[in-house]
């Protein structure tokens, strides 16, 4: 006597090959749409705390604003988006300087209590170009929750 048994495994395992393929493919799609917000981010807390303030101690160049960048990053099978300023003196923009320095971690911890997505202004100008202005902290801030819900939605998508 014989029994034969059927355990639908390869219907099973193409279906999530399937599904994990529409995952991937609407993840693609969102990393360049998140992409682009965070980089839109950067630019407008950019503009509010440097270029759209008074005139003060310093030339203006649109050095600052052209060494912007936000671009989709794989990293491993991890999808992420790599964000910054490559300007020399980025890092006092963002962070202040002559006494006037918060830490990434207080950067952050402000970023992250402003909702949406509007810019994090924390009152530099071109008379107090010491001050702080964590546009890039903001836009990673946005970008961390606006990846969390592009992957819940991809999920909830890809496994219909």
């Amino acid at each position: 006597m014989a029994v034969e048994f059927k355990s639908g495994f390869p219907a099973a395992a193409a279906l999530m090959a399937e599904r994990r393929q529409r995952y991937q493919q609407l993840m693609d799609a969102s990393v360049v749409a998140v992409a682009e917000v965070a980089k839109q981010v950067i630019v407008e807390g950019t503009m509010v705390g440097v270029y759209l303030t008074p005139e003060g101690n310093y030339v203006r160049t649109e050095h600052l604003l052209e060494s912007i960048f936000a671009r989709p990053a794989h990293i491993g099978a991890a999808l992420g988006v790599e964000m910054g300023n490559v300007a020399e003196y980025a890092s006092d923009v963002e962070y202040g300087s002559l006494g006037s320095e918060i830490s990434e971690a207080e950067a952050h911890a402000r970023a992250a209590a402003e909702p949406g997505l509007a810019p994090l202004y924390l009152g530099r100008t071109a008379k107090a170009w010491f001050l702080p202005n964590p546009a890039v902290t903001r836009a990673s801030v946005v970008t961390s929750d606006l990846l969390r819900k592009a992957h819940i939605t991809a999920f909830k998508l890809a496994m219909r």
